[in-house]
């Protein structure tokens, strides 16, 4: 009876020492898995900054593109009727200025 405990023992250590591989070996890979999706997520997050900047600078170019376009219009506006321009440009200033005097009064 006592070998036969023994044995069963001996049995059951084995058996523990197989599941300690089990659970590190589960273990390493459940690391290399985790590593592999963090790095993952980072170049997707990486990859959609790019993409961002890229569409940015579409945009800015865009924006830099329009604004030459208005500036060069009116200035040819400008020097196409220079008395109608300066009479806008003042009565601007003068509805400008009533304006900011108004407020300051209250």
């Amino acid at each position: 009876m006592d070998d036969k405990l023994n044995e069963e023992l001996n049995a059951l250590k084995e058996d523990i020492a197989v599941l300690r591989s089990d659970v590190a070996g589960l273990t390493e890979d459940l690391r290399r898995s985790a590593s592999a999706t963090a790095e993952n997520a980072r170049e997707s997050v990486e990859d959609e900054v790019q993409r961002a900047r890229e569409r940015l600078r579409e945009k800015i170019a865009e924006a830099r593109g329009r604004s030459a376009r208005t500036m060069h219009e009116m200035e040819e506006s400008i020097g196409e009727r220079p008395l109608a321009s300066v009479a806008t440009a003042v009565g601007i200033g003068f509805i400008l200025a009533k304006i900011l005097d108004l407020g300051a009064k209250r």
